[in-house]
């Protein structure tokens, strides 16, 4: 092979720019023939790497130099830019410490992508812990899109949240004759917030190849959002920000894997079942109704909008077997028994519903119901690990067996309970006994209920001692 053609060390070169300083750099390469196809690297310390493993895999690259100090500098990677598919740089996490020695102060545009006609594949992750800290210098700017060729198949840009950054992506610039299947500018709700890239323009532009769609959330400041329908393509979708966005969920893919969509959004229709669905989370001013379908692999359910209108039975055994997380609110009308789980962690339900009975929720640490709920009798034996309980409503709860609490948060009982006095000094008196969390938290005992005696509002007064948040209140 004519040596130039494998590459110059005088033109065949691209740099990355770490004059700023930095601990770290790291890199992956993919070519159009790894076998033919090499690199090499001079690093921002003088180190040289004489061989670049051509591997590429969106996480992690195939080079990762961490240097004993900050360096100063370029790292200068050589070889045949024209032959480059796949790109990783990845530049890891800034501590938690507010400490110069973990800067990765990269300073990079949008145009450095003109440099590779032939990529297909690029990732970049440059996240800082505390993005306040002034030694935080590096930066990522430009419209990435604007650079963005059709034979793009995967771009992904999870962390990009240095405070000088000002990266921005415009669906609108997406090519008509894309070949994309993976878009990623943020991460996965609800670590969306790690990502800071200005994401606009319309759904319509995402092609019918791209079945993964993540958008990350707004950055501070900016007044950028995103519309238009999500494509029935698309099986993988998040989205965390100020957005118009619609779709008719009757209509989504029936493989539909992950669904997370907050902001202005307008969601629509009713309900359908997703059997590979995992997370389902939507907020806005959504008007979806129906009833709650079979979503066997589900384990994050969340319908919290106000203007959505679920009903029917729960069916939480059932519909939502592996379920660990169940939010609904709105004027839903959910109706029956919350069935035995051990899987389900958080549970929340409000609105208009009327759920008229509870089983064991073995593991559940965060129980809240509201509406016009009917649950009687005694809730609290099905809430054995349950750090934070809500209890409101009609409900009509008027027995009490003692028993021990973990660490608590919040106990709310209001409502239409109406636990004598001696069942509200036995119900105190376990409270008391237990530890209550650092910070605001909330002890009520009220509705109905009867007025705690002098023994039982010695009790309050323990509860109250536990910490200086603890706010305690009674008949």
């Amino acid at each position: 092979m004519n040596p130039i053609e494998q590459f110059n060390e005088l033109n065949q070169q691209f740099s990355l720019d770490f004059t700023e300083g930095t601990r770290q750099g790291s890199i992956g390469l993919e070519f159009t023939n790894n076998s033919i196809y090499k690199a090499k690297a001079n690093f921002v310390d003088g180190s040289v790497s004489n061989s670049i493993t051509n591997t590429f895999n969106g996480q992690s690259s195939a080079v990762n130099s961490t240097y004993n100090s900050v360096q100063y500098g370029h790292t200068r990677i050589f070889c045949n830019k024209a032959q480059i598919t796949g790109l990783s740089i990845d530049l890891g996490i800034s501590a938690s410490t507010n400490d110069p020695s973990n800067a990765r102060n990269i300073i990079i545009d949008s145009k450095f992508l003109k440099q590779f006609p032939r990529l297909k594949k690029f990732y970049f992750r440059l996240y800082a812990y505390n993005s306040s800290y002034t030694y935080l210098k590096g930066k990522v700017t430009g419209d990435w899109s604007d650079n963005f060729s059709a034979e793009m198949e995967y771009f992904e840009m999870p962390s990009v949240d240095y405070p000088n950054s000002t990266a921005a992506f415009n669906l609108n610039n997406i090519p008509s004759n894309s070949k994309l299947q993976y878009l990623a500018l943020g991460g996965y709700a609800p670590a969306a917030a790690n990502s800071n890239v200005t994401v606009s323009g319309d759904l319509s532009n995402i092609p019918t190849s791209c079945t993964t769609v993540i958008l990350g959330s707004d950055r501070s400041g900016t007044t950028n959002s995103v519309s238009g329908a999500i494509p029935n393509w698309v099986t993988y979708f998040s989205r965390i920000g100020r957005n118009t966005i619609t779709a008719d969920v009757s209509q989504l893919n029936n493989n539909l894997q992950y669904l997370s969509v907050s902001g202005n959004n307008s969601l629509f229709g009713n309900l359908k079942s997703f059997p590979l669905c995992t997370n389902f989370n939507v907020q806005g001013n959504n008007t979806i109704s129906g009833t709650i379908q079979l979503m066997p692999v589900c384990t994050y359910f969340s319908v919290m909008s106000s203007n959505c209108n679920i009903s029917g039975l729960l069916n939480n055994d059932i519909n939502l077997p592996n379920a660990e997380t169940i939010n609904v609110t709105g004027i839903s009308m959910l109706s029956g028994v919350i069935k035995t789980s051990s899987k389900i962690t958080t549970l929340n339900i409000a609105g208009n519903n009327q759920i008229e009975g509870l089983e064991l929720l073995s593991n559940c640490t965060s129980f809240t119901l509201q509406g016009n709920n009917t649950i009687s009798g005694n809730p609290f034996q099905y809430l054995p690990k349950a750090r934070t309980i809500i209890l409101q409503g009609n409900n009509t709860v008027n027995t009490y067996t003692s028993r021990t609490y973990p660490t608590m948060s919040r106990f709310i009982l209001q409502g239409l309970a109406e636990l004598d006095q001696a069942k509200v000094d036995m119900l105190l008196k376990d409270l008391s006994e237990a530890e209550w969390a650092i910070g605001v938290t909330i002890c009520t005992i009220r509705g109905n209920c009867s007025t705690p005696s002098a023994t039982g509002k010695n009790y309050a007064s323990i509860i109250a001692s536990k910490g200086s948040g603890v706010i305690v209140s009674v008949n």
